[in-house]
This record gives C-alpha cells, sequence and structure tokens, in this order.
C-alpha cells in the first residue's frame, strides 16, 4: 500500500513539474515591455509622439522567464518610425525576440505658404513653422525659418511642402568679381587682408582668392557674407 501511495505522489510530481515546463511567457507581458520602453525613448525625442506596439506571431511560444524581461533597441532599430525593440529573458531559460513598434514624432518644421520657383531664393514671407510628422524626411529638415531665409530650391516646390536639404541648396555667400575680407588664423596670430573673389562660392566651399596686397592667388574657404578664411597667416602674407 505505501508503494502504490509513493508512486501516486511522484506522477502528480512529474506531471506538476511538467506542466510548469511547459509555461509560457505571455504575449501581453511581452508587448506590455516593449510598450514602456518604447515609451521612456520616445520621451528623450524632440515634439510629440505616439507609441503603439505591434502583435506577435501567434504560433510564438517562448518559456516563462524566471526574471524581470529585459527591452532595449534592436541593433537595426530607429529612433522613430517603424522600428523593433528587442525583449529578452535572462533567466535560467534564456531567450530573445524582436517586438515591432511604431514611434510616430511631429515636431515644429519649416514649410511652404505659397509656391517656391527654382533658382528663386525664399523670402520670410515664403515660410511658415507647422507641427508635421518627420516621418520619411531622409534628407533633414529645418525648425526655423532663419535656417532656411535665402536658400535657393533645386526645382518647383507647392504650398505646404515640407521643406529639406535634399530640396535646397545654400545661398552663395561670395559672387566671383566682388571684394572679400580673407582672415587668416594661425596658432599665435590672426590677421586679415582684402581679396578678391575668382568664383562664387557657398559656406563650405573652397574658392580661389587674390590677395589685393600681393596679387597672390590662394584657396580660401567660404565661412560667411564677403568673408573667407585661410589656416595660417603666413600663407596670406607671402
Amino acid at each position: 500500500m505505501k508503494l502504490r501511495v509513493m508512486g501516486t505522489i511522484l506522477l502528480l510530481v512529474t506531471a506538476m513539474a511538467g506542466e510548469a515546463a511547459n509555461t509560457f511567457q505571455s504575449e501581453a507581458s511581452i508587448r506590455a515591455v516593449a510598450q514602456r520602453f518604447a515609451e521612456t525613448h520616445a520621451a528623450t525625442l524632440a515634439g510629440e509622439t505616439v507609441v503603439e506596439v505591434g502583435r506577435l506571431d501567434s504560433r510564438l511560444r517562448v518559456p516563462e522567464c524566471d526574471e524581470p524581461l529585459a527591452a532595449r533597441m534592436s541593433a537595426t532599430g530607429r529612433a522613430s518610425g517603424n522600428t523593433t525593440v528587442s525583449v529578452a529573458c535572462n533567466g535560467s531559460r534564456r531567450w530573445s525576440l524582436l517586438v515591432p513598434v511604431s514611434i510616430q514624432q511631429s515636431v515644429d518644421i519649416v514649410v511652404l505658404t505659397r509656391p517656391a520657383a527654382p533658382g528663386v531664393p525664399l523670402s520670410p514671407d515664403m515660410l511658415a513653422v507647422a507641427r508635421r510628422s518627420v516621418a520619411g524626411l531622409t534628407s533633414g529638415y529645418f525648425t526655423d525659418v532663419a535656417q532656411v531665409t535665402g536658400w535657393i530650391p533645386r526645382r518647383a516646390l507647392s504650398p505646404d511642402t515640407v521643406l529639406s536639404t535634399g530640396q535646397l541648396q545654400p545661398p552663395k555667400l561670395v559672387k566671383r568679381g566682388e571684394t572679400v575680407t580673407i582672415n587668416a588664423v594661425g596658432a599665435a596670430i590672426a590677421v586679415s587682408a582684402n581679396g578678391l573673389a575668382l568664383r562664387d562660392g557657398r559656406a563650405g566651399e573652397r574658392i580661389p582668392v587674390k590677395n589685393l596686397s600681393s596679387s597672390r592667388v590662394i584657396e580660401a574657404m567660404v565661412t560667411g557674407r564677403s568673408m573667407v578664411q585661410i589656416s595660417t597667416a603666413g600663407t596670406m602674407m607671402r
């Protein structure tokens, strides 16, 4: 009789162990961890954000974790838009999976108030700031009207267009034939002189400039309106 009772107890313990081994992590708990992580991340972004966590494959089964689940942005994840969050169990039965997440971000960015023609500089009355989604703006965008005033459309643009760096080119700060200020900066000295621009130039471009004092032609970088710079004073003074 004792052997029969002990055998019954052993069977019950084995069955309970098997049931525990087949306990799966709920989809709701996985999605909740991804949601909390994504919301914390979204709070660091500018403007307004809306977070939505996608559904998991209904066939997915992972063991219930004996530790709190961990989450991080996946290696291929993006800061906003459609991305993925990696949720992992670091307990005795390790696993990890990717959860689809949408982080929609809207910020105040510069848009056109009326049509813009190619080659015609943008004026302040053509521009306004409005809240728009940044999804798909891979070429960058502007947040202040002053940033884009004077920039030149590469093609015709319609009203309400969100302006991006790919649609525009910066204005020419130096024009061929005009007198410019050449600033030369060295380790222990800074001097300036007048020069003659031999080519148009935009910010950051290098153009040939004739030093009006020495008549020597040098290469200088455009730094501002009618201003260029070279790295060593000796170059300009020779």
